[in-house]
C-alpha cells in the first residue's frame, strides 16, 4: 500500500508541476511588453507591430480605382473598406479604460489609435484624389464639419436631398460617406439613418 501511495503521489505531483509549467510558458509567451519580472497589465499583450501597414500598401490597394469622378471614386474606395476592422492584437488603452485598436486610417493621419470616423473619410477623400482646399480633412468629425461650413459646402438635411458621394455628419460626432439613398434613408456603408435628422455637406 505504501508503494502504491508513493507512486500515485509522484504521478499527481508530476502532473501538477507540468500543468503549472505550461501555464507559465503560455503567460510568458503571450505578453509583448518585453519587461521581465512584473505583473502584466492588458497593454502588455498588445503587439505594436501587428497589422501595421505602410503608405505603399494603400497606394497599391487603390491603384486603378481613381477615374477622376470624385464622388464616384470616393464611394468606390469607401466600399472597398467594408470588412476592415481595428486590430485586435495592436491596441492602446485610453484614460477612460477603453481599448482602441490600430487602424490604417489613423496610421495614415498620424494617430493610429484615435477615433477613426473622420480619419476614415479623410483617408478615402485623399485616395480618391480630392483637393484639400475644397474638401478639408480633420481628425475629428465636428472640427471637419466646421471647416466645410466655413468654405460654404455645408447644407442642412431638412433642406437638401443627399446623393451618392456626399458626406454626412451625425450628431454623435461621427461622419460617413453616402453610398446611396433608399426610402428616405441614406446608406453610408455601415448604417442607415433618417435623412431628416442629419446635417449634410455637398461634394
Amino acid at each position: 500500500m505504501t508503494a502504491i501511495l508513493l507512486i500515485l503521489s509522484l504521478i499527481v505531483s508530476t502532473n501538477v508541476f507540468w500543468m503549472m509549467r505550461k501555464t507559465g510558458i503560455t503567460m510568458a509567451g503571450d505578453a509583448a511588453c518585453g519587461i521581465e519580472e512584473h505583473i502584466h497589465d492588458i497593454e502588455c499583450y498588445s503587439d505594436e507591430n501587428a497589422d501595421v501597414e505602410a503608405q505603399l500598401d494603400w497606394q497599391e490597394m487603390f491603384a486603378g480605382h481613381v477615374t477622376g469622378n470624385l464622388a464616384k471614386d470616393l464611394v468606390t474606395i469607401a466600399e472597398s473598406q467594408i470588412g476592415y476592422t481595428e486590430s485586435e492584437r495592436n491596441f492602446q488603452i485610453d484614460k477612460e479604460g477603453r481599448r482602441n485598436g490600430y487602424t490604417r486610417y489613423g496610421a495614415w493621419y498620424g494617430a493610429p489609435y484615435s477615433d477613426w470616423s473622420a480619419m476614415f473619410v479623410s483617408f478615402c477623400l485623399h485616395y480618391a484624389g480630392s483637393d484639400t482646399a475644397n474638401t478639408p480633412y480633420n481628425i475629428g468629425a465636428n472640427s471637419m464639419a466646421t471647416l466645410w461650413e466655413q468654405i460654404g459646402r455645408y447644407e442642412l438635411a431638412s433642406e437638401y436631398t443627399p446623393v451618392s458621394g456626399d458626406l454626412v455628419f451625425f450628431s454623435d460626432n461621427t461622419v460617413g460617406i453616402v453610398s446611396g439613398v433608399f426610402m428616405n434613408k441614406i446608406l453610408d456603408g455601415y448604417r442607415k439613418r433618417e435623412c431628416q435628422t442629419l446635417l449634410m455637406i455637398l461634394l
